[in-house]
Order: structure tokens, then C-alpha cells, then sequence
């Protein structure tokens, strides 16, 4: 193994010769391939630490999709910047390189996410096109269906029990969210995990379909695009013209004592942490 890496590293000094590439010296690094050559298995658990830090790090920098990875002179600058000798590299290389290596980050992020809205936009034609028949499959599935007044399609398959939800009541609720290519965003109540929001919280659509619903209620629910996210999406989980269809199960509804104010007095068992950290304008993302 140690011949090996020894013929890597070899290998690479000649690659990198032979791109007359100047800033580095190749003439340093056989002190450096020595060192990892002559190294022992780690025995110690600092030692057996360091390497697991290593090969999670490396591992993670290479899976990087903006940045394809050289592990050997990653490794090897590791190694001179734990060392008290001369690098390979001065320090205003060094500086002119990162800055030079964060502008390529910078153009390749923006290379990609100009990719993924093309790819989003896209996606947004091919919902546009299944949304009628999307409608009929339903219609013909429920024939029994009701609408609202938005235009949102429903069928009410188990009633509940007790009050509906006001504006600043907290709903806890079990839901599976489709896409009109059955590709899902929410399994929540495949899982029998519970989820908790405002019914302000909701977006159009979803807010109109809870307020329909009162404890052990369960629905089964086409939303049209004009109630969710409408024709410009909500990159990067909701392309445009994303008609959803949302199976919900509520199981529990807190209401704000009366006379309260916003978040004052808080009925019990109401997560105002997790509220907050999950307030959205959408359903969750998948």
C-alpha cells in the first residue's frame, strides 16, 4: 500500500511537471511523500481520531458538486500547514489562490442554480399540460367530490368531532402532499408523524381546506395551482403550475384562550418553538 500511494503521488508530481504548472516545486515533495510512506496504522486513539476526521472531511469535500476534488494535494497542503517547514506555496500564493478558488465557487453556484431554474421552468410546462386531465382523473376517482368557492376539489371520507379552527388556533395534523406526477413532498401520514401550524400559517388552498376540518377529520383534496403557488412556483420544491393533491388527518386542534393576544397564553401542548421554526408559506418540503 505504502509503494502504491508512493507511485501516486509520483505520478502526480510528473502530471503536474508536465502542465508547467510553476507555483509549486516539485523538487519538496519527496520530504513530504516520505513522511506519509514511513507513516505506521494509528494506534492511539487521537491517532484513529485523526484519521476518521480525515476520511469524513475529504470524503464530504470530495462529493462536493461545485468543486472536483484532488486528494493528494489536499492532502499534502494539509500536511505542510501542520508542519514547521518551508511549503511548497508562499503565503501570498496561498492568498491568491483561495481568492481565485472562491470566485470559481461563486460562477460555479451560479452556473447551477441557473441550471436547476431552467430545469424547474421546465417542469413547470410539463405540470401546465397534465392539469386538466389531472382535475378529470380526480373527478372521475370521487364522483361524489365537492368544490370550494376557490375552486379547490374535495371529498370528505371520515367526519370529526368538536370545533373548527380560527385564524390563530394551532392545528396538529398528519398529511401526504403529491405532485401531478405522483412524485411526493410530504409522507407525514404514510409515517404517522404528527405536524403542527397556525392555520394562518397555510397557503391559500391548504388554509381553506383546514378550516373545513375539526378533530379526527380526514380529507382528500386536489388543490389547484391558482391556490398553492400559482404560475410562478416556489423554487426550489414547487415549480410553477404545481396542482397538488393532499391527503390530510387532523388530530388535534388547540385554541388561543379567549381575550388572548398573538402568542400570549398558549394553550398546553403547543410547540411554540417548533412553530416558529417551521412557519412557511407552503406545505413542508420534502
Amino acid at each position: 500500500m505504502k509503494y502504491l500511494l508512493t507511485i501516486i503521488l509520483s505520478l502526480s508530481i510528473i502530471s503536474c511537471k508536465s502542465e508547467g504548472n510553476s507555483d509549486i516545486d516539485s523538487s519538496k515533495f519527496d520530504k513530504t511523500i516520505d513522511k506519509i510512506t514511513k507513516a505506521e496504522l494509528p494506534s492511539e486513539e487521537f491517532e484513529k481520531y485523526s484519521y476518521a476526521l480525515g476520511h469524513r472531511y475529504i470524503r464530504e469535500a470530495a462529493n462536493d458538486s461545485l468543486f472536483k476534488l484532488n486528494p493528494l494535494y489536499f492532502i499534502l497542503g494539509a500536511i505542510e500547514a501542520m508542519d514547521e517547514s518551508e511549503d511548497y506555496l508562499s503565503e501570498s500564493q496561498i492568498k491568491r489562490l483561495e481568492m481565485e478558488f472562491q470566485q470559481y465557487m461563486q460562477n460555479q453556484d451560479q452556473k447551477n442554480k441557473e441550471k436547476e431554474m431552467e430545469l424547474f421552468k421546465k417542469q413547470g410546462e410539463i405540470f401546465k399540460s397534465m392539469h386538466d386531465d389531472y382535475i378529470a382523473q380526480f373527478k372521475k376517482q370521487f364522483p361524489d367530490y365537492k368544490t370550494t368557492k376557490s375552486g379547490v376539489l374535495y371529498k370528505l371520507l371520515r367526519p370529526g368531532l368538536g370545533p373548527f379552527a380560527k385564524e390563530q388556533d394551532f392545528i396538529t395534523f398528519k398529511s401526504n402532499g403529491y405532485y401531478m406526477d405522483g412524485n411526493t413532498f410530504d409522507n407525514s401520514l404514510s409515517q404517522n408523524q404528527t405536524k403542527q401550524f397556525m392555520l394562518q400559517d397555510f397557503f391559500p388552498g391548504m388554509r381553506e381546506i383546514m378550516e373545513m376540518l375539526n378533530e379526527g377529520a380526514r380529507i382528500v383534496a386536489v388543490i389547484p395551482y391558482d391556490q398553492a403557488f400559482g404560475d410562478q412556483g416556489n423554487p426550489p420544491n414547487f415549480p410553477p403550475y404545481s396542482t397538488l393533491k393532499m391527503e390530510i388527518e387532523v388530530v388535534k386542534i388547540d385554541k388561543l384562550p379567549e381575550g388572548s393576544e398573538g402568542l400570549q397564553g398558549l394553550p398546553e401542548g403547543v410547540k411554540i418553538k417548533d412553530i416558529r421554526s417551521k412557519r412557511v408559506d407552503g406545505p413542508p418540503k420534502r
